[in-house]
């Protein structure tokens, strides 16, 4: 895309105009990638332009909450298969005890825990991770 708009002058630092009213700085030009690479693009533009054609960038840094619904959703439908479950089994021993609501809630918190672990250790992998390790294998 450089060679199209700029020929065989360096495009660093130039402007090129998008629709006769945005304009773009070239900070870099990416050369020879490979066919096979998963990283096929004609240009790219800084993340902040998302703002402008009406992505919610604040809602990003909820993944935690999206993880609690979900576990929370998951421990509401799996209480009466575990109660039903756990009380029938019980049932067979000779001193019987009864299912208690705080063992379904505790395992419900337990869970929750387990995934916000691994949703927080996985963030910040992902964000201390060096990129060029990650493309070294594309």
């Amino acid at each position: 895309m450089a060679r199209k708009y700029f020929g065989s002058e360096n495009p660093i630092g130039k402007t090129i105009t998008v629709n006769k009213k945005t304009d773009y700085t070239v900070t870099g030009v990416l050369d020879n990638i490979p066919h096979n690479s998963h990283l096929q693009f004609s240009y790219v533009r800084p993340f902040i332009l998302l703002k402008e054609y009406g992505v919610n960038l604040d809602s990003w840094g909820n993944v935690s909450l999206e993880f609690t619904k979900l576990v929370l959703i998951a421990s509401l439908i799996a209480w009466p298969l575990a109660y039903f479950i756990m009380n029938s089994w019980l049932q067979n021993f000779v001193s019987r005890t009864s299912v208690k609501l705080e063992t379904l809630v505790l395992s419900a918190v337990l869970a929750l825990g387990i995934a916000l672990l691994t949703v927080s250790y996985q963030s910040v992998r992902a964000a201390v991770a060096n990129p060029v390790d990650s493309l070294r294998y594309e």
